[in-house]
């Protein structure tokens, strides 16, 4: 009995649980029978005004969902105009009005009908089924309390609303008798009417609500190396209630506080960090996550600096080798590695330039994102000095102005300046960049002899060339001459010429003087006399006179002397008589003192009578004289000016007495007294020579 008992319970309770499940059924399918499941449109919203009012742009698609329920795109403005900001959320919304709320159940319950062995009398009308064999548990744990006693059946409510519904008595399946001798009666149902119960309110329980949906995502626009976003790092957050009530997200992101609707699309930050979120329903129910991110968008920090060599002029090296370090640092991610290269090479782990010219160092630096930082410097390097060279002979000889010319090179870096300087160096001259120069150098301001021109370059890196030397001797004294004064046409002058600097370049003769056209001779060194053959520069034989001989003698520098002399071409010599002439004697006598005295009257002259000469007969013999005796050659006498001077100052003298003094006729008397004294005189017989003249 205690078993078919406990069967009956059993299939009491799957009864109870089965009815239980096809409410929350029949409650779904009720809760779609208001809308229209399928697509639908809504207007987009892009932006805000100039009013702060949401702007909306073509046509966005939704889909209702079989709980009638959509998540559409909304928009809204949030602050005032001028300052405004515009917000995009998903949020849920529902597709079509709710359905009609069910009639309230009846509290009536059927009645069960028991299975006895044994005829009952008719229930008594209390709304409930007595079982006469031993009480089994009753199901009061799925029945809201009322005061029916155990053993009865009640309507299980429903969560939602129900339509109205009959109590109907679910049959209890026959319990397997026990094994007896006898068998066991069926039992009888009995169609007794029973009384309807009386309703009683007993509240309707209310289902739990169910707690939000919540998901989250981080995405990355650019990803980086191991798990970093290198950037547009943004979290997704999406939150919707089962029951269609309204969610709010909020939570922290790193400390700082955020709140949202349903949906959340958050910019994270740079950095590692975790967003904790919790979704909180209308109904109360929350739900709650977390997400962690990596984002690092910033490169590495990197410096990179050159290190060795020999720093020059104007950003050059004199020598190498020159480095490239750099020095990385990155405070996000971290430094996975420093890589260099050079001239645009491979990437190594180093970098350096040690050949003459302009080399490109770079290096670069990667963090742990994948993030890239590159820097670098730029090297020049000349280690080698200009070369001059200059055009002019070791060992010239100098006078004058004197244009020194040379040319200086520099290959590398350039020619900055040439620089010149006399006798060793102690003072230098700048003549410029130009890489063919010139230097006027003017020899007077040094003294004759030897002496030494230097000249150097200087690139732009600031090397400085070893001077270039060239030795010189200057000249600048001009030879000296000596010449006779004069000479006789035919013979020689007495010549001589010397020079102690750079020697006697060459000798040049000019006669000239009287019309003639002159003449010159050319000697190639000095001879030790001047001759002339009297021949002018026609050709032709030169007259008796005195004519100019020029001499000019120049050195091997142009240094040049001159000299002058006179050449004599006398008259030759007039013929002397062949017959002697009584030699005149001279007696010296007394000069008288001239007195002034009155002049006396004059004295008839004396008639002088000629007297006649033999006459010659024809074949007389006339005496021949004897032929004369060639008289010795005169030596040439000095020209003495002293007595012409003297006499020259007497008659001036004389000729002024006569302009003055008023005694004229007296001067004349003592004049014709002179003459007659000197005729009286012996001896004092016409000359011959003379042409028998007073």
């Amino acid at each position: 009995m205690k078993a078919s008992v406990g069967r009956s319970v059993r299939a009491l309770l799957a009864c109870a649980i089965a009815l239980l499940a096809g409410g929350i059924l029949v409650r779904q399918q009720a809760a779609c029978e208001g809308c229209q499941p399928g697509n639908f449109t809504y207007d987009n919203p892009v932006g805000c005004d100039a009013s702060c009012h949401v702007i909306y742009s073509g046509k966005l698609t939704g889909t209702c969902n079989s709980s009638c329920e959509a998540s559409i795109l909304q928009g809204r403005c949030v602050g005032t105009k001028g300052s405004c900001t515009f917000h995009r959320d998903w949020v849920d919304k529902s597709c079509g009005a709710p359905p009609e709320p069910p009639p309230a159940p009846s509290n009536t319950a059927a009645p069960i009908p028991t299975n006895t062995n044994t005829a009952q009398p008719p229930p008594a009308p209390t709304g409930t089924a007595e079982v006469t064999s031993t009480p089994a548990p009753t199901s009061t744990a799925l029945l809201p309390p009322t005061s029916t006693p155990a053993a009865t059946d009640t309507v299980l409510p429903s969560p939602t609303s129900l339509p109205p519904s009959t109590d109907t008595a679910l049959p209890i399946p026959s319990s397997t008798p026990p094994p007896t001798d006898s068998p066991l009666p069926s039992p009888t149902p009995t169609d007794t009417p029973q009384p309807a119960p009386t309703s009683t309110n007993t509240p309707v329980p209310t289902p739990t609500p169910r707690p939000p949906e919540l998901t989250s995502e981080v995405s990355c626009s650019v990803p980086g190396d191991g798990g970093w976003c290198r950037g547009g790092a943004t979290l997704h957050l999406q939150a919707s209630d089962p029951q269609g009530l309204g969610v709010v997200i909020h939570g922290d992101l790193n400390g700082n506080p955020f709140q949202c609707g349903p949906t959340c699309v958050l910019d994270l930050p740079e950095g590692q960090g975790t967003a904790s979120f919790e979704a909180v329903s209308d109904s109360g129910k929350t739900a709650s996550g977390s997400a962690s991110w990596k984002q690092d968008s910033t490169p590495p920090e990197l410096a990179a600096q050159l290190e060795g060599g020999t720093a020059g002029k104007n950003g050059w090296y004199t020598s190498g080798p020159v480095d490239l370090e750099c020095t990385a640092s990155d405070a996000i991610s971290g430094v996975a590695s420093v890589e260099y290269r050079l001239d645009g090479g491979a990437w190594g782990s180093a970098a350096s330039a040690a050949a003459d010219g302009t080399h490109a160092l770079e290096c670069r630096a990667r963090d742990n994102a994948g993030n890239i930082s590159q820097a670098g410097d730029q090297v020049s390097i000349d280690s080698g000095s200009p070369t001059t060279h200059i055009v002019l002979a070791d060992g010239a000889w100098l006078a004058g102005h004197t244009t020194v010319r040379g040319s200086t090179k520099d290959a590398v870096s350039g020619l900055a300046d040439v620089q010149v300087a006399l006798d060793g160096g102690f003072s230098w001259i700048s003549l410029g960049k130009e890489g063919n120069w010139v230097y006027s150098w003017d020899t007077r301001t040094v003294s004759d002899g030897g002496h030494t021109f230097s000249a150097r370059g200087e690139d732009n890196a600031g090397n400085l060339e070893s001077p270039q030397v060239v030795n010189v001797r200057v000249d600048n004294t001009p030879p000296v001459v000596s010449l006779a004064p004069s000479w006789r046409l035919g013979e020689g002058g007495k010549f001589a010429a010397q020079d102690s600097g750079s020697g006697i370049g060459s000798v040049r003769v000019v006669f000239s003087g009287n019309g003639i056209p002159p003449r010159m001779l050319a000697f190639s060194a000095p001879p030790p006399e001047i001759t002339w053959d009297g021949i002018d520069g026609s050709g032709a034989h030169v007259g008796c006179g005195a004519y100019l001989a020029s001499v000019t003698v120049c050195d091997l520098v142009g240094n040049c002397a001159s000299a002058q002399g006179q050449v004599l071409n006398p008259a030759p010599p007039r013929p002397k008589p062949t017959w002697p002439w009584p030699t005149r004697t001279s007696t010296s006598t007394p000069t008288p003192t001239p007195t002034l005295t009155p002049r006396p009257s004059p004295s008839p002259r004396p008639v002088f009578s000629e007297t006649p000469r033999p006459a010659l007969s024809v074949g007389a013999s006339i005496p021949v004289p004897a032929p004369p005796v060639p008289l010795p050659a005169e030596e040439p006498r000095p020209w003495v000016i002293w007595p012409f001077i003297g006499l020259l100052g007497l008659v001036v003298g004389v000729g002024s007495t006569f302009a003055i003094d008023q005694r004229t006729g007296e001067w004349r008397a003592m004049r014709t007294n002179f003459r007659r004294f000197l005729e009286s005189q012996p001896g004092a017989e016409a000359d011959p020579g003379q042409g028998g003249k007073e």
